[in-house]
């Protein structure tokens, strides 16, 4: 048995929305560790929410944005991208076709609050540095 190219197994992922369609690239191998350290909350990476959706989407997020694509849309594609990488096509193609299960939303949501508002604290608890005057008078 002769093993076929992967890419004609999976192929890049083309999302129809609106009669335009658009392709999805695949994530890197230094792209996907530099998003499981945005992911790790553990770690200080971060992404404001158009970067990940930029990240995930590449070209696509600018021609979705070009185009008028709703912002539901478009975080819905991304969360598409991100389920493909995290868990599989079978499960990109349930968030495309049913969206994420608001009760897991809210969930992963207070889940980041909470992280959040926990660097926060630990970040207030931290003591700043005294400044220092280098500048140093003689008495006469």
């Amino acid at each position: 048995m002769s093993f076929r190219d992967f890419t004609d197994i999976v192929g890049p992922i083309v999302l129809p929305i609106k009669g335009k369609r658009y392709t999805l690239p695949t994530l890197t191998i230094e792209q996907g560790i530099h998003l499981h350290k945005v992911m790790n909350p553990d770690t200080d990476e971060s992404m404001t929410d158009p970067e990940f959706y930029a990240f995930l989407l590449g070209d696509a997020f600018d021609e979705m944005t070009a185009d008028a694509v709703s912002p539901e849309v478009i975080a819905r594609a991304a969360f598409v991208a991100l389920a493909d990488w995290q868990s599989g096509r079978p499960a990109a193609e349930l968030i495309w076709e049913q969206g994420i299960d608001p009760k897991a939303l809210q969930a992963a949501v207070e889940v980041a609050e909470a992280l959040t508002s926990k660097a926060t604290a630990e970040a207030a608890k931290t003591p700043s540095p005294e400044p220092t005057n280098t500048t140093k008078y003689r008495k006469k």
